[in-house]
C-alpha cells in the first residue's frame, strides 16, 4: 500500500506540474492544518518533528506522521433512521442531523491502474470529484459557496496526503496545487485535527468522522458538514453531507 500511495503521489506531481520538493512541502504544511486543529481542541502542545522519512518502505516521498496508526481499537454507534423513526420515537430537533446527501464510487483498485485513481491535470481524481457532485446535488447546495461563508465544517481522509490534496482539488475548494498554503493558513481540513493526531481508527475512520462532525454540528452554528472517506489505495471515494435541523 505504501509503494501504491508513493507512486500515486509521484504521479500527481507529473500531473500538477511540480516538483517533488515542492509537494513534500505541502505535506508539511497540511500537518501543521491538522495540528493546529488538534492543539486548539485539546490544549496539547505537540512536536514540531514529522518522523523519519519512509524510504525504507519503498515511501521516499512520505514521512512517519503521514499515515495514521492501523494498531487502534475503535467502538462506537451512530443511529441512522428515517424520517417517521425519527417522529416516532420523538427525537427533539436540537438532537436530530439530517444526512442529506451521501456517494461512494469506486474504480479499479490494483498498482496497474493507478492512473485510473489520479486522473489527469484537469479532472484529478474523477471519481472522487463525482462522488462529490452526486452528494452535493442530493443536498441541493454549493459546498464551495458554504465552505467559504463559513457555514459548512469539513472532516477530510488525513492519512497520506496525495488524497485531502485531492479532494480539495475535485471538490474545486482550490483550483490550482499552489493555492493550497493559502488556504491551509485560513481554513481548517479537519473537525478532529486528523487520523493521525486524533487517533482514529484505520479501519473505519469514517464512522469516527461521522459520529464527531455530528457533535460538532449540535453545538456549532454552521449548518452543514462534509465526511470524506477513502478506501483501498484510493479507488473507493465517498463523501457524506450533513445538515442540521433548524425547525424548532
Amino acid at each position: 500500500m505504501d509503494l501504491c500511495y508513493n507512486e500515486i503521489a509521484h504521479m500527481l506531481c507529473k500531473q500538477l506540474e511540480i516538483e517533488e520538493k515542492e509537494f513534500v512541502s505541502f505535506f508539511d504544511l497540511l500537518y501543521e492544518n491538522y495540528s493546529k486543529t488538534f492543539t486548539r481542541l485539546t490544549g496539547s502542545v505537540l512536536m514540531e518533528d514529522r518522523g523519519r522519512q519512509l524510504a525504507s518502505l519503498n515511501a521516499d516521498l512520505f514521512k512517519l506522521t503521514d499515515c495514521a496508526n492501523p494498531n487502534i481499537d475503535f467502538a462506537g454507534g451512530i443511529i441512522l433512521a428515517n424520517d417517521q423513526t425519527v417522529e416516532l420515537l420523538q427525537f427533539p430537533n436540537k438532537e436530530k442531523i439530517k444526512v442529506s446527501g451521501v456517494k461512494y464510487v469506486s474504480v479499479e483498485g490494483s498498482p496497474e491502474k493507478l492512473a485510473k485513481i489520479v486522473g489527469v491535470q484537469e479532472n484529478i481524481f474523477p471519481h472522487l470529484r463525482t462522488a462529490f457532485l452526486e452528494a452535493q446535488s442530493q443536498a441541493n447546495i454549493d459546498v464551495v459557496e458554504e465552505y467559504n461563508k463559513q457555514n459548512l465544517l469539513l472532516e477530510i481522509y488525513t492519512c497520506y496526503p496525495p488524497v485531502p490534496i485531492a479532494f480539495l482539488l475535485a471538490t474545486g475548494i482550490i483550483t490550482n496545487v499552489r493555492d493550497l498554503p493559502a488556504f491551509l493558513e485560513r481554513y481548517e481540513m479537519t473537525v478532529t485535527g486528523g487520523m493521525n493526531l486524533a487517533r482514529a481508527p484505520w479501519n473505519n475512520p469514517v464512522l469516527n468522522g461521522l459520529i464527531d462532525m455530528y457533535g460538532k454540528l449540535k453545538v456549532n452554528s454552521v449548518t452543514y458538514g462534509l465526511v470524506h472517506g477513502n478506501g483501498g489505495i484510493g479507488e473507493i471515494q465517498g463523501i457524506a453531507l450533513l445538515e442540521k435541523i433548524r425547525k424548532d
